[in-house]
């Protein structure tokens, strides 16, 4: 009893302690002489731009930022996104604190990082791959307030706001602003650099030339589709992928309702009708295919199968069929059909991709896909 007391007493205790009560914790950070040393561990227990950060932007900020070990396996186009809806969120607060630095230094530390995140969503708009802080190397050092080779806090804005009975502009609390801003913007670039360079995006050139190839083939290589398929087909890809951005195209085909002219032979038909041309139609089926893994991003081992019914003017049989269709490299069909006691076996060609505009039908696709 006495143990589960003293615990209670200091979990209570605990709780009345207010939000950081530890050492080093992000209290507001006053003029002395451990002022560099009080920003430098600040700044390495996230204080600016980190969790513990009470900045509402940054907060804000950090929710388009994944860090998680979950959250890190995000697909490429949602990372992208994410990006350039937090570089927004920065652009404008990056541009009032440009302009009220604008005399502070020689080197405009927020003109610098708002020039590299402006470049890097330029890159990501050209399908570019961004490589945040590549030329300028920027690193902050605690130890003497260097941060990369553009400018250091303690000789730059501190040492000289802060001296005692300093009276000009910048005022010291006014350094300090400054400071813990800039440093604020150094960590949450620390999280832009990590949603980006991780392993899955060394390949974004790669995989940019894969996507448009296999949008490429979707639209003009692989089966026609009505517009009533191109619906159903676009509307369960947007359920399954996440289609903002970047994204591949699909390695199936669901097809339905699909109507086709045939030429089918019945040999119980009574001569003249054994050989005659007919209409199917595929009630349900689909198509698949694989992906090769080069750039190429070729169609391989395409297979499909449907439900269909046949129909022809007949002498000496059912004129209406019921049956399975097969589809070969999205081109050639063969299919077998009941017509009451009598078999029919037909073959038929996709004839409307020869008439299909396949510029025009690219564009259609990733219209109704939402993809770029």
């Amino acid at each position: 009893m006495r143990y589960f007391i003293i615990a209670s007493c200091l979990f209570l205790t605990y709780g009345l302690l207010p939000p950081h009560a530890y050492a080093g914790s992000c209290e507001p950070i006053q003029a002395n002489s451990q002022l560099l040393f009080k920003l430098g561990m600040q700044y390495e227990q996230g204080c600016f731009g980190g969790d513990a950060d009470s900045d509402a932007l940054t907060k804000e900020v950090l929710k388009k930022l994944p860090q998680k070990p979950d959250e890190l396996e995000l697909k490429l186009p949602e990372r992208v996104n994410r990006f350039k809806a937090a570089a927004k969120l920065l652009e404008q607060q990056l541009l009032v604190d440009e302009l009220a630095a604008s005399a502070r230094f020689a080197v405009n530390p927020f003109t610098l990082i708002k020039w590299e995140l402006a470049r890097a969503v330029q890159n990501l708009n050209n399908d570019e791959a961004p490589d945040m802080f590549l030329q300028l190397e920027w690193g902050y050092d605690p130890g003497d307030g260097q941060i990369g080779k553009q400018l250091s806090l303690d000789k730059d804005i501190l040492a000289k706001a802060c001296t005692s009975n300093n009276q000009t502009p910048p005022t010291c609390a006014e350094a300090i602003r400054v400071s813990t801003q800039i440093l604020r913007y150094l960590k949450l670039s620390e999280r832009f650099k990590i949603m980006l360079d991780r392993q899955n995006l060394t390949n974004f050139h790669h995989n940019l030339t894969r996507f448009d190839n296999q949008w490429r083939q979707y639209a003009t290589e692989a089966r026609s589709q009505t517009p009533i398929e191109l619906l159903i087909n676009s509307r369960y890809f947007s359920f399954k992928e996440d289609t903002q951005g970047f994204v591949g195209a699909p390695d199936y085909q669901i097809i339905f309702l699909h109507p086709s002219v045939v030429m089918q032979n019945v040999n119980n038909a009574a001569d003249g009708s054994k050989f005659k041309a007919g209409i199917a139609m595929e009630w349900i089926g689909g198509n698949w295919w694989t992906w090769s893994d080069d750039e190429d991003a070729k169609m391989e081992m395409p297979l499909g199968i449907s439900i269909i019914s046949t129909y022809a003017d007949r002498a000496g049989t059912k004129d209406i069929g019921h049956g399975l269709m097969v589809h070969y490299d999205h081109v050639y069909s063969l299919g077998v059909t009941r017509h009451g006691d009598d078999t029919g076996v037909f073959l038929s060609i996709d004839l409307q991709k020869l008439f299909t505009d396949k510029a025009s039908k690219l564009t259609e696709v990733k219209q109704k896909f939402k993809v770029k």
